[in-house]
């Protein structure tokens, strides 16, 4: 008996400072939005949109330092609301009408439950809703979205060289984990649901 319960003791102690590990990555209080500086990245995102923007388009921006324009940069297409808190973003920018989602190691990223009410009803009418659901009058829960499934390549670019079609493991980029996203560690249902009021 004394070997189940120290058994479940190490069990539930792994799991709480797994969470806790987690969330120093999300410690940024406020979302902001930036322009975008680096020339270069700046031509490429010209690129990149030329070729490949359509409906329910974002840009997603991954690198260790945004900043700097020594770093390795990954770019690649956002089509779905859930991204921005399933990956919580370090940055936005606004360029030329298109919303661009920036990912940062070094800045960390804002926990989703600061963003403000006007960025994620911008993102909703940018993006495919496939995060919002509505309880219905008999309980149930429907989807606002169209679960929109896109597969355009990801590029990546560091100091002049440009390679068009890259693997990214988003999880393991930005985490160090596999399959790790933020609503493991908090399912942000109450922001999630609009309930049924009744009448």
């Amino acid at each position: 008996m004394k070997l189940k319960k120290k058994l479940l003791f190490i069990v539930i102690l792994l799991f709480v400072l797994s969470c806790k590990s987690q969330e120093r990555y999300f410690n940024k209080d406020v979302l902001s939005e930036i322009k975008i500086e680096n020339h270069k990245l700046v031509e490429i995102i010209d690129e990149y949109l030329k070729l490949y923007k359509t409906d329910y388009f974002a840009l997603a921006i991954y690198s260790d330092n945004f900043f700097d324009n020594s770093s390795q940069f990954y770019i690649r297409d956002a089509s779905v609301v859930s991204k921005i808190f399933e990956f919580p973003i370090s940055y936005y920018s606004i360029y030329k009408n298109n919303l661009v989602l920036i990912y940062s190691k070094k800045d960390r990223y804002v926990n989703p439950r600061k963003y403000s009410v006007d960025f994620v009803n911008y993102v909703k009418k940018t993006l495919d809703d496939n995060w919002t659901e509505i309880e219905t009058e008999d309980g149930r829960l429907r989807s606002v979205g169209n679960f929109l499934i896109r597969h355009l390549p990801t590029w990546s670019f560091k100091e002049g060289e440009l390679i068009k079609d890259v693997k990214l493991y988003t999880s393991e980029y930005l985490y160090g984990k596999d399959d790790f996203i933020f609503t493991d560690i908090d399912p942000l249902d109450d922001i999630r649901i609009i309930r049924f009021k009744g009448d």
